[in-house]
């Protein structure tokens, strides 16, 4: 090929790269993002001189910075798909507020403009939760800012009264704005509560979650809530390090994808479940000391009348812990009435696999399991928490 055929090439390529990522993203917001190409297989100079030619235009866009203004039906959307601007809306309302203005000598009306801000924290957020069996109570640690909104919080989402939750908040950094996690509480919290039942005081001093993942039983109490958080885990060897998400990580009664050679280096979870309701039980000969003839978490979120989000775990009812996809796919989107109470537990029972051992039946297992899902569903009906 010639040089100025090259020159050719090269530059057609790049050109029909920038129009693709053009294409691609369609869209741009407050500042313009340069568009990437791609070189054709000629001489590194020759792809870069045919960059320099590159010339890419912006279409501007409407913009809206008033936030009353963004609100409006015909406001221009920043991201079309979610159909608004609007990404949260609440009021909080404390006493008879009404009330008190009516009675009051005399009432003075303003309008209050704040700045823009993002909040700041000045140190990482930390958290230890602590699950009390006996009692049916949680004791937390952690650097919070809130603690009196953070205790409603999960204490809705755990459905327990806020007297069985202990928040500890030691003395803390500052911050620029806002310092508080109820989702990672929530995550300890659950965790918590299926380690308590994890065999007795020496066993659960000496063992670990790694240790409770790689013994890989089927029976595990708290390998279910690692699959309802959907888990990551970080295998490292002399080889190196990958990530494995953890419901692939079984692939058959006590086997999984670690290698002779790996060990789990990290548990990953996700950080998302604030104002979820939570939910985990285990049924068995005892509450600790025993192992599970099931044991069950799941987290679900319901918005107006139906459910937006859910997920349900189970264990000792199949030859690895089991996430039952089938179920959430029928529930999510549907109100909770006793119609669905019925085929949700059908429906659950049809994609567990139990069997007849020295601890159960496969049938007393399937019977529980129906129990489990509709008591888990009339709880996430039940919730009045609303984020």
């Amino acid at each position: 090929m010639s040089p100025a055929a090259a020159r050719a090439a090269a530059f057609a390529s790049a050109r029909r790269s920038a129009r693709q990522a053009l294409a691609s993203s369609r869209r741009a917001s407050a500042a313009a993002r340069p568009a990437s190409s791609a070189s054709s297989p000629v001489a590194r100079a020759t792809a870069e001189d045919a960059l320099e030619r590159i010339r890419v235009e912006y279409a501007p866009l409407p913009a809206v910075v008033d936030p009353e203004a963004a609100m409006r039906a015909d406001a221009p959307l920043l991201y079309p798909a979610l159909g608004t601007n609007v990404v949260w809306h609440d009021t909080l309302t404390y006493g008879d507020v009404d009330g008190a203005l009516a009675r009051a000598d005399g009432v003075l009306r303003e309008r209050f403009t704040i700045q823009r801000y993002a909040s700041t924290p000045l140190e990482t957020f930390g958290a230890i939760a602590e699950y009390d069996a006996g009692t049916d109570a949680f004791e937390f640690w952690t650097n919070d800012q809130r603690p009196g909104l953070t205790i409603s919080i999960l204490a809705a989402s755990l459905g327990v009264p806020q007297s069985r939750i202990r928040l500890h908040c030691p003395d803390i950094g500052g911050a620029f704005g806002n310092k508080r996690r109820p989702a990672y509480l929530l995550v300890c919290a659950l965790l918590a509560r299926a380690a308590a039942w994890t065999g007795g005081i020496a066993n659960q001093n000496r063992g670990t979650l790694g240790g409770n993942i790689v013994n890989a039983s089927p029976a595990a109490d708290s390998l279910p809530a690692l699959l309802a958080y959907e888990a990551e885990l970080v295998l490292v060897s002399v080889r190196g390090e990958r990530r494995v998400p953890y419901k692939d990580f079984h692939t058959g009664y006590k086997k999984t994808k670690l290698a002779p050679d790996e060990l789990i280096r990290t548990v990953c979870l996700a950080r998302r479940f604030s104002g979820y309701v939570a939910y985990a039980r285990k049924v068995g000969a005892r509450s600790a000391q025993a192992i599970s003839k099931v044991c069950i978490a799941a987290l679900g979120r319901r918005t107006g009348g139906g459910v937006e989000d859910v997920r349900i775990a189970l264990g000792s009812v199949a030859p690895v812990p089991l996430r039952l996809a089938e179920t959430e796919r029928l529930v999510t989107g549907k109100p909770i009435d006793p119609f669905l109470l019925a085929l949700a537990r059908k429906t659950a029972i049809a994609e567990i696999q139990p069997i007849d051992d020295i601890r159960s039946t496969s049938r007393y297992r399937a019977t529980v399991v129906g129990n489990l899902i509709a008591e888990f569903l009339e709880k996430l009906r039940a919730d009045e928490y609303h984020p």
